[in-house]
């Protein structure tokens, strides 16, 4: 994503798997590790959370974060029930998308909130960046999101008989 002048300019380029932990060679990594799959790549293999895959790839360091790139000869170990993301969908959330200035806990959290790296032509120099946090739902304000919300609070029903709420 490039800004310029409080501009955003956002390309998609793929999408990132996130593994919790991998196994590279013989050596098991528990630290989050991030795979980039190309728009036709994951068309073609629609992949979701919860599959168990077997690759090949290059292992970078970018700022932090091990990123294998260049994800090839893909193997479905163990497929799961999960949705998958489409180009479509993708490329939907990046029109809709809003970015935050802070990296708020619940929305690092919660499953639509994604941090990217801005490429700002203005701060503090030109062409360094920023890591900040992308809602793929396009909530304008963390403050007023639900997503989260709906998942901690137990359903609510109205008891029209006696006027009391019910907590299930």
């Amino acid at each position: 994503m490039n800004r310029h002048h409080e501009r955003a300019q956002v390309w998609f380029k793929g999408f990132f798997l996130v593994f919790q932990e991998v196994s590279i060679d013989i050596t098991l990594f528990e630290d989050t590790v991030y795979a980039i799959l190309s728009p036709s790549q994951q068309s073609r293999l629609r992949l979701s959370e919860g599959d168990q895959l077997e690759f090949r790839a290059a292992l970078r360091l970018d700022r932090g974060r091990l990123i294998l790139d260049r994800v090839h000869g893909i193997e479905i170990e163990k497929k799961s029930t999960a949705k998958h993301w489409t180009v479509a969908e993708a490329r939907q959330a990046l029109l809709l998308g809003k970015v935050f200035e802070y990296q708020y806990e619940k929305c690092l959290n919660c499953p639509y909130g994604s941090l990217v790296d801005i490429q700002e032509s203005d701060f503090p120099s030109p062409g360094q960046k920023r890591r900040k946090l992308f809602c793929l739902k396009g909530e304008s304000d963390p403050k007023y999101c639900i997503v989260q919300a709906k998942e901690f609070f137990p359903r609510v029903d109205f008891c029209m008989d006696e006027g009391s709420l019910l907590m299930n």
